[in-house]
């Protein structure tokens, strides 16, 4: 349980520094760059580890890994974009049925009613939140996003290059899928033989891959100006994003934690901590929809770790 505690804290984290840095003038892209090499310096030098436990079964799993969790990143800022912050936090978080089906059908984890019924709360939950912070969008300033697209985008051509490329179902539905088989994967490769003591070393290699394809992306893309503020906040996303990965892979590892239980309470526990976090920290309002969200949220993880024990 106090794995999920401080995934769920590090990923609360990364939701303020990320607003955090949309209120100033700093550049995403480089951020997000430097914040993947700090992961993977962090979890090489802080935690020591056997260089021995490298093996050809995990390796290219882990590359591949660190590619799938860039792109699963600019899936959601360009659903973002284009579809409005509510559609791409539903795709997100209600794809936390991927990794319970996975669970549940594939590798015959347990069925309750009161882990369905705190599913089924977590679900609604996130459902109201977003619909409702959906009412106050505000339409997306193309700047925003400047990691995904050039600043000289405007609204028109962003609405052409829209039709000729993704639907705007195609976006949302390919963000359920990526974060989904990602989220199971790790469970996945865990069950297929991923022990503990190469659990660091799978993911020093998943974000220096991240790295790699962030860094080829910034290279590509339109010039633009670092300054010491991209450091400063690529060095706490960096280790506010090796805690995320790392503690929910430590919470998957532990015996007789299904996974099931764990990607829901992980997933409703950040939608109940970001309204929290945006009440009290960003003076945000809370309609009763909100409000309605956060006691589900609430409900939701009770009955799943009720149904833990």
């Amino acid at each position: 349980m106090l794995f999920v505690v401080a995934s769920i804290a590090c990923s609360t984290v990364v939701l303020i520094l990320f607003r955090l840095i949309s209120r100033s003038s700093t550049s995403t892209l480089p951020a997000i760059v430097v914040s993947y090499l700090v992961s993977a310096t962090m979890g090489g030098l802080l935690f020591p580890f056997d260089w021995r436990s490298f093996d050809l079964f995990w390796v290219p799993f882990a590359l591949l890994g660190g590619v799938v969790l860039y792109l699963g990143f600019s899936l959601v800022a360009l659903t973002t974009q284009r579809n409005g912050v509510a559609v791409a936090g539903i795709a997100t978080k209600m794809s936390v049925v991927i990794p319970v089906s996975i669970g549940i059908l594939w590798l015959s984890e347990g069925v309750g009613w009161m882990k369905l019924a705190g599913v089924a709360a977590g679900l609604v939950s996130v459902l109201l939140v977003s619909l409702a912070s959906a009412s106050k969008d505000k339409p997306v300033n193309c700047s925003q996003m400047e990691f995904i697209q050039s600043p000289n985008v405007t609204e028109k051509s962003l609405s052409v290059r829209q039709k000729s490329t993704l639907s705007s179902w195609q976006l949302p539905l390919l963000v359920f899928i990526v974060s989904g088989l990602t989220d199971a994967s790790y469970k996945l490769l865990q069950v297929a033989g991923l022990s503990e003591p190469q659990l660091l070393p799978f993911i020093v290699v998943a974000f220096a891959s991240a790295f790699v394809t962030s860094g080829i992306h910034l290279r590509l893309a339109p010039e633009r100006q670092i300054d010491r503020r991209c450091f400063l906040f690529g060095i706490a996303l960096g280790v506010a994003n090796f805690g995320t990965l790392y503690f929910i892979m430590r919470a998957l590892a532990v015996p007789d934690w299904e996974s099931s239980l764990i990607y829901p309470m992980n997933h409703f526990g950040v939608v109940l901590s970001s309204v929290v976090v945006g009440v009290v920290l960003f003076r945000e309002s809370l309609p009763r929809t909100v409000a309605a969200g956060v006691l589900l949220a609430v409900l939701s993880i009770a009955l799943l770790a009720l149904a833990s024990r």
